[in-house]
């Protein structure tokens, strides 16, 4: 039913051709993902390291350590990528990933509960809610959440005795690995929930469950341990060869939930509040990251619940309320104006900490207020009331249906899809192909092509890698992207630097820096729906 859900919204508009149109919007950012798909089975059947690449960013290459490169997914794609594409792996996992992340959370609730119909509630809450529906335009790595109710339920097993010693450690280790692979930046942020709960159960629980809950806290210690062992080699990539300098340049104080986004929609709810369109434009994180929507009738019922709490209701509580305070970040914002100091002012200036965007935690409020809703309805099963509240919540909930905001058309250049790049360009050369970097597709491009040419520059979330800033001037002005005007010289001393070959100008290149290519004075090549430029002798 999950599922079906999930391709009736989001994913109708690619079923008719789904190598050829992609869920969510035209924006690059799914491109990295594609492109995974295709590198990482690529270098584990080669037998090269899966962390670093010279196809991007060539000639020197770049780390992959900090790259949101989901190389657990591209394994789960593998088999889809290997026999339709990257962009049909692509859409089947974007469209699963809601449905898994809701019937965990419906195996969690049902086992908190026992009631099918609350959890059946409480897992469309959390699969669908607000923070899943805005990352399903671009963002793969924000929806593969499906283990981390996997992971509450194993801690909550073994709070009840039903799943001890080596069997729980080994279960929740494999969840917490996997998560890691999927995203390290949820894996660190569920981390650091997941003690913040250790430690508001440690100030509420009594007795017995005190005693529980130190054994519960040793076996899930010991399981993350065992986690990080697995996981040490990407590590130490990510610490000691790369370092954290390598970490995308994010805003912890940009990219925060404001107050006002758990009771204002934005558009992809599809039922808003007439006249709230200028009150989101003030939210200052970005439109991706506006997923704290909670909606009225849901924390209605969160509230409702506190009424009738117990002791292990008043943890879930407490801590569904810290974290939601947490993801409003350094600085707390009503409207986009600055009120007083958050928790995570200290969190903003630490290393790795800082790379986080504290926004994401609305991820974990989201589960929350999902468990809430389904303890309350087990609690009266026969409460009409109750039901119609509930159904009050997921209609606040419901995606925008509108087919534009969840289905785009892949860009290609014929010069690359039909081969002809092969009469210009050796697969070993380096190539300049624009649009480069987040203004293209030239990355879905290299990966349809069996990983060739190499490419110069790339989209990997930062838009220039550490030994790039020199070139960043260059970067941006081939971006397009308004700057000074670039100097021929500085254009033909980059491409002498980074050993280009062939320049190829294909479709979707912006104005300025088709005009910015001409100042090479080389005569180019049309071939078919691209313009190449050979600027160097190739080499063979």
């Amino acid at each position: 039913m999950y599922l079906g859900v999930s391709v009736l919204v989001f994913g109708r508009g690619v079923l008719g051709a789904p190598a050829n149109t992609v869920v969510g919007d035209a924006g690059a950012d799914k491109t990295i993902f594609m492109w995974a798909f295709t590198w990482f089975p690529h270098a584990i059947a080669s037998g090269v390291d899966p962390l670093y690449t010279h196809l991007i960013w060539a000639p020197h290459g770049t780390d992959l350590s900090w790259v949101t490169a989901v190389p657990g997914a591209a394994l789960l794609a593998w088999p889809v990528t290997a026999a339709f594409g990257p962009v049909v792996a692509y859409n089947v996992l974007i469209l699963v990933a809601p449905a898994a992340s809701a019937c965990t959370a419906f195996l969690l609730v049902r086992w908190i509960t026992g009631s099918y119909w609350a959890s059946l509630v409480a897992g469309y809450l959390f699969g669908f809610s607000t923070f899943h529906i805005v990352h399903t335009i671009s963002h793969l790595h924000m929806t593969l959440t499906f283990l981390i109710p996997v992971c509450v339920l194993l801690v909550l097993k073994r709070f009840a005795g039903e799943l001890r010693g080596a069997r729980f450690v080994l279960a929740l280790a494999g969840a917490l690995v996997g998560q890691f692979l999927f995203s390290l930046e949820l894996f660190v942020l569920l981390v650091l929930v997941g003690a913040a709960a250790g430690l508001v159960a440690w100030a509420v629980l009594r007795g017995d469950a005190a005693a529980r809950l130190r054994e519960t806290a040793v076996g899930a210690a010991l399981a993350l341990g065992l986690a990080l062992l697995v996981v040490s080699p990407y590590i130490a990539h990510a610490l000691f060869v790369a370092t954290t300098a390598a970490q995308p340049a994010r805003s912890p104080f940009k990219e925060a939930a404001d107050v006002l986004n758990f009771v204002v929609p934005t558009r992809r709810t599809w039922l808003r509040p007439p006249g709230t369109e200028q009150l989101v434009e003030r939210f200052t994180a970005t439109g991706a990251e506006r997923g704290a929507y909670l909606g009225v009738p849901l924390l209605a019922i969160v509230a409702l619940l506190f009424l009738r709490r117990t002791a292990g209701r008043t943890v879930l509580l407490y801590v569904t309320a810290l974290v939601a305070v947490a993801s409003l970040g350094p600085r707390i914002r009503v409207a986009g104006y600055e009120t007083i100091p958050g928790p995570w002012t200290i969190p903003a200036h630490l290393p790795v900490l800082d790379g986080v965007k504290p926004v994401r935690l609305t991820l974990f409020v989201g589960l929350g207020a999902a468990i809430a809703c389904g303890i309350w309805l087990a609690d009266r099963p026969r409460a009409w009331a109750r039901w119609l509240l509930a159904g009050a919540a997921v209609l606040a909930l419901l995606p925008n249906p509108a087919h534009d905001l969840w289905t785009a058309k892949v860009p290609r250049s014929t010069f690359f899809s039909t081969g002809r790049w092969e009469q210009y360009v050796h697969r070993d050369e380096i190539a300049l192909v624009l649009p480069v970097g987040p203004a293209g597709w030239s990355l879905l491009w290299q990966a349809e092509n069996g990983l060739a040419p190499r490419l110069v520059g790339g989209h990997i979330g930062r838009r220039t890698t550490l030994r790039e800033e020199r070139w960043r001037d260059v970067y941006k002005a081939l971006g397009g992207y308004p700057a000074p005007p670039l100097p021929a010289k500085r254009l033909r001393g980059f491409l002498i630097a980074h050993e280009v070959t062939t320049v190829i100008v294909a479709p979707g290149t912006r104005l300025r820096a088709r005009r910015l290519i001409e100042t090479l004075d080389i005569l180019p090549v049309k071939s078919g729906d691209a313009l190449v430029y050979r600027v160097a002798r190739p080499r063979r």
